[in-house]
């Protein structure tokens, strides 16, 4: 549940900043600094989630590797 909970905050801020690049894009009056702000959260929120589901999978082969 925690991982499917995060996954989908993950791409609800992917897909956020996506719309707002594309209404800058546009022409709207969407202010740079505001678009960039949100690409770099969604990039945060990305990396950070890549870097916990390799600790997680580093962590399962530590354990898998374990004598018995």
């Amino acid at each position: 549940k925690l991982m499917s909970d995060t996954l989908a905050s993950v791409s609800e801020t992917q897909a956020n900043a996506n719309a707002l690049g594309n209404a800058f894009l546009a022409g709207e009056d969407v202010p740079l600094t505001e678009v960039v702000l949100e690409m770099q959260k969604s990039s945060l929120a990305f990396e950070t989630t890549l870097q916990v589901r390799n600790k997680v999978l580093q962590s399962y082969e530590q354990i898998m590797n374990m004598p018995v």
